[in-house]
């Protein structure tokens, strides 16, 4: 032992109570705003869905018109556990939202994306 107290020496009694002295901050890259453009030229311009159908579009290589609100994204639209990250990326991207893990779980049509996204917009 090198004469300092040592947080793994001995166990906390029962019953103690621990108090941290510091408090949680964000890491800065879930603030950091982008000045980046790349994929927002025409952020302004097309429904939600609109926009996110496009970025699935680009991003699968899948025609538009073979898109519809209940197309699943694993099934129907062959996307893997990685074209979904990257899709989630870009949409965070383009809609300068979060979505933390824990929701994006839970999406699995276009539909569940679209209301996701519209909800995080209504709360920005």
């Amino acid at each position: 032992m090198n004469g300092y107290r040592d947080y793994h020496d001995e166990p906390l009694p029962r019953g103690a109570k621990v108090s941290f002295s510091h408090e949680f901050r964000t890491p800065w890259y879930l603030n950091h705003k982008t000045s980046s453009t790349e994929g927002r030229k025409n952020s302004a311009v097309g429904s939600t869905e609109d926009r996110i159908i496009d970025i699935i579009v680009n991003k699968l290589g899948v025609e538009k018109s073979k898109i519809k609100k209940d197309s699943c994204l694993d099934n129907d639209l062959s996307a893997d556990s990685l074209d979904q990250i990257e899709i989630i990326l870009k949409i965070e991207n383009e809609f300068d939202i979060y979505m933390p893990d824990g929701e994006c779980e839970n999406i699995k049509t276009i539909d569940d994306l679209v209301k996701l996204v519209e909800y995080k917009l209504s709360v920005k």
